[in-house]
């Protein structure tokens, strides 16, 4: 074969590009575990109670543990006299220190309790916990990593909102190989697929 028609072969054999489509898709089912997931029991001391509101002692784990500790010693230490069977009626040293421990306990008692009456954002009908990824701020000093836990639950809850979303980028090339002309879809040596987050903010 002659080399004029060995070229001429690769000419007619040759794949050309005839058209390049970009298209934009919504993405309804993307992949946000790295912000965390939802579920019907929390899974760490960083779960999230929707039940409850964010400054809520129950979305506080270590600081509710703490009181419930304070809340035991007390208890624990709490003198009682054998004197007398009311202690707020009675001034005798004993009675008044055990009143003194009483009041302490009970105070301590109703730090470690809800006091936003269940003004979250859950309903019935839903995952009553998030649990964050919190594995992505190791390292990190408590408060930050329980700041960065609470982002990414407002984050995942306005992608349920509606208020952002993820879309796709898809490139679609229709090419014409030798003499035939293909429809107009992606190959897999020229399509492309770029996942990106839209915010509608």
């Amino acid at each position: 074969m002659t080399k004029q028609l060995q070229d001429s072969k690769r000419i007619r054999n040759k794949k050309r590009i005839l058209s390049v489509t970009i298209r934009r898709m919504l993405d309804d089912s993307p992949d946000s575990s790295y912000l965390g997931e939802y579920g019907s029991q929390p899974k760490s001391d960083y779960a999230i109670d929707r039940a409850h509101s964010e400054n809520c002692i129950e979305n506080d784990s270590i600081q509710k543990d703490k009181l419930e500790r304070i809340a035991d010693a007390i208890e624990n230490d709490r003198p009682f006299c054998n004197d007398h069977s009311e202690q707020y009626d009675c001034d005798c040293n004993d009675c008044q220190e055990e009143k003194a421990y009483t009041e302490a306990l009970e105070q301590i008692r109703e730090l470690a309790e809800c006091d936003c009456s269940f003004s979250g954002h859950w309903s019935a009908r839903e995952y009553r916990y998030f649990n964050p990824n919190y594995q992505n701020y190791a390292g990190l000093p408590e408060d930050e990593i329980r700041k960065y836990c609470r982002q990414d639950f407002d984050r995942m809850e306005s992608l349920n909102n509606g208020s952002w979303c993820y879309i796709g980028i898809r490139a679609e090339a229709q090419i014409q190989a030798g003499s035939v002309s293909s429809d107009s879809f992606p190959f897999p040596n020229c399509s492309l697929a770029i996942v990106g987050q839209l915010r509608n903010d």
